[in-house]
């Protein structure tokens, strides 16, 4: 009997150790650098939907003086707000009504989480809208337009 000679071919299948870890490292490096460009994007389209809220109650306002000729409801408070709040912002006056003239306000939304997000927004009479950061003791405002 002969002896025949066999060629057998063995089929790889899937990715090795090293293609499997190479592939992971890429994406990893892909998640570090995109998350916080992403972070970022949410924080500003929140930052955004804050103002677009805050000019609706300064609309409002501007209504509310037309009818009764003052930004204030009396000697001692304001209106109340149409829009209280955003998903991520609260709204609402800043200082008291108090002592405060007759023909001005500013609106202030600052975020429910200030950790997370120190921004914060101002509209006054004029609809002059600025924002502001705390960056420790500090704040810094400037005008987003």
């Amino acid at each position: 009997m002969a002896y025949q000679n066999h060629t057998i071919f063995v089929a790889t299948l899937g990715f090795t150790l090293l293609e499997s870890m190479v592939v992971v490292a890429i994406i990893t490096i892909l998640a570090v650098i995109v998350a916080p460009t992403y972070h970022q994007h949410v924080l500003n389209a929140r930052l955004k939907n804050a103002k677009t809220t805050l000019v609706a109650d300064a609309q409002y306002l501007e209504r509310y003086y037309a009818q009764n000729a003052r930004f204030t409801k009396n000697a001692t408070t304001w209106p109340i707000l149409p829009y209280l709040s955003t998903e991520y912002f609260n709204i609402s006056f800043k200082g008291t009504a108090r002592g405060a003239a007759a023909n001005t306000y500013r609106l202030q939304a600052v975020a429910k989480d200030t950790v997370e997000e120190p921004r914060y927004l101002t509209i006054d009479q004029n609809h002059t809208i600025q924002e502001c950061e705390k960056i420790g003791s500090s704040t810094r405002c400037y005008s987003p337009e």
